[in-house]
């Protein structure tokens, strides 16, 4: 593979939105968050149990369109490389689990959106560079926040949650908009911009942010922002040495114990805030999990195959609760559920992996985009203690996760390939020795 190869194609400033490359893929991320069911919302209403119409299906068949459309167009610039096989491998099991699946249907349908996404995440990584993708993910959660206040102000029935708990803006639930509030802060402190009204788009960006995780009333988010800023001053602090690394490393020391005590006694810190300790009900269906785990533990039950209202078993849970449950509020657990212990290894191995390519990337040209990548890799753990993670493809930490993956992955193949390309070495010119001087009328003789 050629240096140039590596190389994305793009140069249109990531603020410009008339380049239709930056249009496709800012539709796209939109797309993956979701941000237009709103629409569907607003002419069709909402209940448990709503299909898909017209208005859904167009935007179904335009988020296939735009993904096919990057993956043809970029993914000759990187190939398909260890980080896209593992990938692959792991939605091709999830097509697998419709053999044992309770809805074979529904795990097929699911799985072949998650294979759409891989392909437009993929055609992403190809078209642009790591500080190109954060300003566009920042456009895309500004965008965001900025129609969920207009939503508020227009229709605040359809902003709100129906039981009044919080926020939700143009997204299906208030933890939605929390994650991608979340995302938006973290993409602004690590896209590095120029000139004044970015900057200013920026301070702009994390105050609606900060603002709308707050309406939202999601811990889990406005915790996740907290650790995204701190991180980000502790970076800065560090980098630039002398009294600040030594303050930053004082804070860090003092903050990772009570980062630990909020992991380890959830409840007194719950309590301490005004919040139910038993996180609203989750682990009260926890328990209830396990014991399904335990009936299927090497395959599951299925990729989005539980928690279907012709499942006894999900109904069984749910008239224990009183409320039909739609999944298990835990990472580790809605993987083991609906996946098995292969699935979730699986998908460990990928979480791990971007870790440890994060972790090398350190040492390149894109330091940032590792810094990026590793901070938002402790965002996901902690959404994991009360959301699903990683197996929704239209979840903004689903495509964050895999981009930023794959980008670290191309960031080594980059630094590697420009250590081995031979330099040409400089030859100085020596000037010519001129022949001893004829005699200046030999021409006439």
């Amino acid at each position: 593979m050629t240096l140039n190869r590596l190389r994305p194609a793009t140069t249109a400033p990531v603020y410009s939105l008339y380049s239709f490359q930056n249009f496709i893929a800012l539709f796209f991320i939109l797309n993956t968050m979701p941000a237009f069911g709103v629409i569907d919302n607003l002419v069709y209403g909402h209940w448990l149990g709503k299909g898909s119409d017209k208005i859904t299906q167009v935007f179904q068949i335009l988020m296939i369109l735009s993904s096919v459309y990057l993956f043809s167009r970029s993914y000759r610039m990187i190939g398909i490389r260890t980080g896209s096989t593992l990938a692959l491998l792991t939605i091709t099991y999830l097509f697998m689990t419709s053999l044992w699946s309770t809805e074979p249907s529904a795990t097929i349908k699911e799985a072949f959106v998650y294979l759409i996404v891989l392909l437009g995440v993929i055609g992403l990584v190809g078209r642009y560079r790591p500080n190109e993708y954060l300003g566009i993910l920042f456009i895309a959660c500004f965008i965001s926040g900025v129609a969920s206040l207009l939503l508020l102000i227009v229709s605040p029935g359809n902003a709100m949650m129906e039981d009044g708990g919080g926020m939700q803006g143009i997204f299906p639930h208030k933890n939605i908009l929390g994650q991608v509030m979340a995302t938006g802060v973290l993409a602004a402190l690590y896209h590095k911009t120029k000139g004044s009204f970015q900057r200013t788009l920026k301070v702009i960006g994390i105050l609606i942010f900060v603002g709308l995780a707050a309406c939202s009333k999601s811990a889990t988010a406005l915790v996740t922002i907290f650790v995204f800023c701190g991180t980000y001053a502790f970076t800065i602090g560090y980098r630039a040495g002398g009294g600040s690394r030594t303050i930053s490393t004082a804070l860090a020391v003092v903050a990772v114990p009570i980062l630990i005590m909020v992991v380890v006694y959830p409840d007194a810190i719950l309590e301490l805030i005004g919040k139910d300790p038993t996180l609203t009900g989750r682990t009260e269906i926890w328990g209830y999990v396990m014991d399904d785990i335990a009936l299927k533990p090497l395959f599951g039950w299925g990729y989005f195959g539980f928690w279907l209202p012709t499942n006894p078993y999900a109904l069984e849970i749910a008239n224990i609760v009183h409320w039909f449950v739609p999944q298990s509020h835990n990472g580790l657990l809605e993987l083991l559920l609906t996946t098995g212990l292969i699935g979730t290894t699986l998908f460990t191995i990928l979480f791990v992996r971007n870790i440890a390519l994060a972790v090398k990337c350190l040492r390149t040209t894109d330091s940032n985009l590792a810094v990026f990548t590793l901070v938002y890799a402790v965002g996901i753990l902690m959404t994991g203690i009360s959301e699903n993670v990683l197996l929704a493809p239209t979840e903004p930490s689903t495509t964050v996760f895999f981009i930023t993956g794959l980008m670290c992955e191309r960031a080594l193949v980059f630094a590697r390939t420009r250590q081995r390309r031979p330099v040409a070495r400089s030859v100085p010119r020596t000037r010519p020795v001129s022949a001893a001087p004829a005699d200046r009328y030999s021409r006439f003789r």
